[in-house]
């Protein structure tokens, strides 16, 4: 509250974070109601290149379910996320694959995912990183 002559206010202040990144796109943007936006190829691409190189709560929710969509296999990801980041390594990311386990229920209550679903995500990045060391 901040005293005025004629009483007390309440002054709301938000505080707004903003994340910018850059992208490469291998192909044209689509042309939707809101304007353009990447290619579905693009996009899938650069979320499981950033799995890989940033690895954050958001990366393993959206790739999980981008595999769980079964719109594109675990072969076509790795190949769109090797196109979107020249320096993408099958067994790195299996290494940030099997990190899964870091992730606590804070970091993606903000995301709606219950502690079920967390341990489904973390399983199924396991079994996956798991897959891609034995190759």
């Amino acid at each position: 509250m901040i005293p005025y002559a004629d009483g007390q206010r309440n002054i709301a202040r938000v505080a707004i974070e903003l994340g910018l990144g850059v992208d490469w796109l291998a192909q044209d943007p689509v042309m939707l109601d809101i304007g353009p936006v990447c290619s579905p190829d693009d996009a899938v691409g650069s979320k499981t290149s950033s799995l890989f190189s940033r690895g954050e709560a958001r990366d393993y929710l959206d790739v999980d379910r981008i595999r769980r969509s079964d719109r594109y296999t675990d072969e076509q990801l790795l190949e769109l996320a090797k196109r979107a980041d020249p320096g993408f390594d099958r067994k790195w990311f299996a290494h940030r694959l099997l990190a899964v386990d870091r992730l606590q229920q804070r970091e993606v209550e903000p995301y709606g995912v219950t502690p079920q679903q967390l341990e489904d995500t973390k399983t199924r990045c396991r079994s996956w990183g798991q897959h891609l060391q034995e190759e």
